[in-house]
């Protein structure tokens, strides 16, 4: 008996050592796991290279052949002045679109989104490359190949977003995450705003690069004493560009940019699969109720089924109501949305074409069209907003609008800027650098100072300070206006100019991307809708393109502000009688008006409280 314990010992000492030193190693792995996992969530997350490629080349592509584009549009096929506005929107319409891509895109696939960014950069490429050979009087192929090129390029733009969402919700640590870590983490509106910093960082570089590369062409050609602009010039710069699409083409296709979020535990527009889906054991499923709870009771504003009556509902009735019914009509208020947005860009483009087609058609032609527009907003308008509560980003999508919708004097002032300096072409193209070099710094700089301020308070108070700054700076353009023809100076006019347009520039940018940043940040609602249909066990497929239609219609909310703010102008400038003939009077008086409307616009973040 008493060598039992010691046979007995020998015996199981070596069975629970295996187990321990299994134990410890999983352990020690789950530890490398961890730190490895708290290097991307808790350090400073930066977008995957490709994605940053892609994001560069995009910026790329638009500023390099702009002004090989302005000499086929006005030097070989010579449009009439009366189609620019007309020719201006068709090129502008694909941009408002997005949220049709984004339900378009939702058929073909997360695992296929690569190949998806893929084909359409090919179609950017072919539709740049062949706006070299538009022959003269070639009007109509001009407007063919402008919205071609526009839906070519604003379509993978979005989908690029979409994988920006998922790599957020990759590096951020979210309910269910395995890199989450107490009180270290950063959270995923915080790691969304860094990476549109950087996002926005890399299409300013590449804007960057595209401007010296054409001032090295430009001054190139006039050292040879040949024009800056010919046919041979326009011809390059437009093949180059296509050609640089199919570097990107290559790169999609390569490193499969979109669907590495896929192993990362993400679906298509980024909701992180809960450990719920992800582990069929008793104790994730646990945690994840846990979260479930703790989620419910953190976001009361996003519940629309709490019941006021006699019989209150337990959490886990809670749960099931917001999963099943609130989700439900989560479905086809994002359709009304998107169709009114949509909609709402329709009629606003018709507006600004009354004069074209008047002059095609007839007037009652125009007020038909424009009546059958009202008809459908009040429809879907009411069917929107009817039966359901009214949403955070609601809020967010009404505020993008009016925000944007605010009149800007820089179209004017870019004109103006170019017939100050015509003679000059070089200074122009040297001016273009250091802008894209000033918003490039900017974009940076928002990154590193105010990337942290990205919700809530915080992200309003941001919204705040950059509006009133960037307001405020617009009032030293008028030293443009008035300043500046009077000096006899080159080097001051230079001097004064490259100040004035670097500091509005630079504060322009940090005015812009929490706009941005709340577009991405509202149009997640993970904390409710995911967590809760994992509870249920419910299948996920069919709420894959909730975030990403709701993300690309409040992308769209921006394009559409900008399009009310162009239409605004219109009647400030005839108002004021800005002309080129009365050598820009009254511009100074513009831009006073419009930097009060920018004042007034922080107002407007009342409507997000």
């Amino acid at each position: 008996m008493t060598g039992a314990p010691d046979l007995h010992g020998d015996i199981e000492t070596p069975l629970l050592g295996a187990p321990d030193a299994e134990q410890e190693s999983r352990s020690s792995d789950s530890r490398s796991d961890s730190r490895r996992n708290a290097q991307i969530s808790c350090g400073h997350p930066r977008l995957t290279w490709p994605l940053r490629f892609l994001f560069a080349l995009n910026g790329f592509t638009l500023a390099f052949p702009m002004l090989a584009l302005m000499y086929v549009l006005n030097t070989r096929v010579s449009m009439p002045i009366h189609l620019l506005p007309t020719y201006g929107a068709v090129a502008f319409l694909p941009c408002s679109l997005k949220p049709i891509y984004c339900y378009l895109s939702s058929y073909v696939g997360e695992s296929r989104r690569d190949v998806w960014i893929c084909v359409l950069l090919i179609a950017t490429a072919f539709a740049t490359a062949i706006t070299a050979w538009i022959p003269r009087d070639g009007v109509l192929l001009c407007f063919t190949f402008a919205f071609f090129r526009g839906v070519a390029t604003s379509w993978p733009e979005l989908l690029l977003g979409l994988t920006l969402i998922d790599q957020a919700y990759s590096a951020a640590a979210l309910p269910g995450s395995t890199g989450m870590t107490d009180g270290t983490c950063i959270p995923y509106e915080t790691t969304a705003a860094l990476f549109q910093s950087q996002a926005a960082t890399s299409r300013n570089v590449g804007s960057l690069v595209a401007s010296v590369a054409a001032l090295a062409i430009f001054t190139h050609q006039q050292y040879r004493n040949a024009t800056p602009m010919n046919e041979f010039t326009a011809t390059i710069l437009l093949v180059m560009t296509g050609t640089t699409n199919l570097v990107g083409a290559a790169v999609a296709w390569i490193y499969h940019v979109g669907v590495k979020a896929a192993t990362d535990g993400t679906d298509i527009v980024g909701d992180p699969l809960p450990q719920a889906v992800l582990n069929n054991n008793g104790s994730d499923q646990e945690g994840t109720q846990d979260e479930t709870k703790g989620a419910i009771l953190r976001q009361p504003s996003y519940d629309s089924c709490y019941s006021n009556g006699e019989h209150a509902l337990t959490l886990d009735e809670q749960t099931e109501c917001i999963a099943r019914g609130s989700c439900e009509s989560e479905r086809s208020l994002q359709k009304s949305n998107t169709k009114l947005v949509i909609l709402l860009q329709v009629t606003i483009i018709l507006i600004g074409l009354r004069q074209p087609i008047v002059e095609g058609t007839t007037s009652m032609s125009w007020g038909g069209m424009l009546m059958m527009c009202i008809l459908g907003l009040t429809f879907l308008g009411y069917s929107a907003f009817s039966s359901v509560f009214w949403k955070p980003y609601h809020s967010a999508g009404l505020f993008l609008i009016l925000k944007s919708a605010a009149p800007s004097a820089s179209f004017l002032l870019s004109s103006y800027m170019y017939v100050l300096f015509e003679s000059m072409p070089a200074f122009l193209q040297f001016l273009s650098v250091i802008d894209n070099l000033v918003v490039t710094l900017s974009s940076w700089t928002y990154g590193k100072l105010w990337s942290g301020y990205s919700q809530g308070e915080a992200l309003l108070w941001l919204m705040t300070g950059t509006t009133i700054l960037a307001s405020m700076a617009s009032l030293s353009n008028i030293a443009l206006v008035t300043a500046i023809p009077a000096m006899s100076s080159v080097t001051w006019k230079f001097g004064v100019t490259l100040a004035i347009k670097g500091l509005t520039a630079f504060l322009d940018e940090w005015c812009f991307l929490p706009e941005v940043v709340l577009a991405t940040v509202a149009a997640v609602d993970y904390k409710i809708t995911t967590m809760a249909e994992a509870q249920l066990g419910q299948n996920f497929g069919d709420g894959k393109t909730t975030n990403g239609i709701r993300y690309g219609t409040l992308v769209a909310c921006l394009d559409l502000g900008g399009q009310l703010g162009a239409i605004l102008m219109g009647p400030l400038v005839l108002a004021l009688n800005v002309s080129r003939e009365n050598d820009w009077k009254h511009l100074d008086q513009l831009i006073w008006i419009c930097s009060l409307f920018g004042l007034l616009s922080v107002t407007l973040i009342g409507v997000l409280r």
